[in-house]
């Protein structure tokens, strides 16, 4: 076993030599691999906050990062990655590991009283397309470790195009009626934390806790990966 360990831990320096690591963000050369970002980028890029405005249906909107100051471009090429499946995970880690890094007691509180997490869903023909939904990826793992489960009560009804070019009033027309909830949900009383990896306008959440309330919920949060508040 010692021996093992110790060929595993020679093996990576040597790869370290040969390709030293870089950050994920601002491509800076790192010491160890296994960190993934500078100190820099590491303190810059972890921003836990609430959103200073919110949809009516939502009690809170919590971000993990600063979108334009590093997570970005790993969202985007988790995304739209051409079915490059390299980059996919390399992004992927990525942000597992801000993930990793985030420990932050208000969030530990919102998660520990939330009965389940809710992810905003793709309309069948995306999720086809990408063959994933990336808000499930990105926070699976992480609130299954805190004892938070994922549960897919919602479903998108309507096939909307990308919303990233839209002002807010057309967002808001376009995510109108977009969803429903799943037959035979319940979520009668319960407080959820719904999903997403980016929040902009909040008309997709909006419209999102709009459904879960009109059909019983007690309570919705948000928490999403990166915004710029």
């Amino acid at each position: 076993m010692i021996a093992k360990k110790f060929l595993s831990t020679a093996a990576e320096a040597v790869i370290d030599f040969l390709f030293a690591p870089r950050c994920s963000v601002c491509d800076a050369y790192i010491e160890n691999r296994r960190d993934m970002f500078c100190p820099r980028c590491r303190e810059t890029i972890i921003a836990v906050e609430p959103a200073p405005e919110i949809p009516s249906a939502l009690s809170s909107v919590w971000r993990i990062t600063r979108y334009r100051e590093g997570s970005r471009e790993m969202l985007r090429a988790l995304k739209f990655n051409d079915g490059r499946r390299a980059d996919e995970i390399a992004q992927l880690n990525a942000i597992r590991r801000i993930l990793e890094l985030t420990n932050d007691r208000r969030l530990n509180d919102l998660i520990e009283r939330s009965d389940f997490a809710v992810p905003v869903p793709l309309h069948a023909n995306r999720q086809s397309e990408r063959g994933f939904n990336q808000v499930e990826l990105i926070f699976n793992d992480w609130l299954n470790e805190r004892g938070l489960t994922i549960n897919s009560v919602l479903r998108r009804v309507k096939d909307t195009k990308h919303l990233f070019d839209l002002n807010r009033e057309e967002r808001r027309a376009v995510i109108d009626g977009a969803f429903d909830i799943v037959e035979g949900a319940s979520i009668d009383g319960k407080t959820l934390l719904l999903l997403d990896d980016i929040f902009t306008t909040g008309a997709t959440m909006g419209e999102c806790a709009r459904v879960l309330r009109a059909n019983g919920a007690a309570e919705v949060n948000g928490l999403v990966l990166a915004a710029d508040f």
